[in-house]
């Protein structure tokens, strides 16, 4: 079996590609409430603004996955092309938010 034609199943593709968005836009949330108070301060006046911070992102992940896992990509997506996407936006962001704290 070529590892190139292995599909993964509609909801695996949806919530895969979700979770590339939402580490992604954790990235980009979290330099964009550290570098921008009045953003920080809108998140601390409805609560702790690490636990807005995840709220934001786990309901970005699981609308964003129902979106996804319904559209017509979603049935021939590969099981690489997925393992790579995950990756590279993994790595990204960790990258991303390493260089921002140091140079913070």
């Amino acid at each position: 079996m070529n590892p190139s034609e292995t599909y993964v199943s509609q909801s695996t593709a949806g919530y895969g590609i979700a979770a590339v968005v939402a580490i992604i836009l954790n990235t980009l949330l979290t330099v964009a409430k550290e570098s921008y108070p009045p953003l920080l301060a809108a998140m601390k006046s409805l609560a702790h603004h690490w636990m807005v911070h995840g709220v934001v992102i786990v309901l970005t992940f699981f609308v964003l996955g129902y979106i996804l896992s319904k559209q017509p990509f979603a049935r021939r997506m590969n099981g690489v092309t997925l393992a790579w996407w995950l990756t590279i936006a993994t790595v990204l962001g960790g990258v991303g938010l390493v260089v921002f704290f140091l140079t913070a």
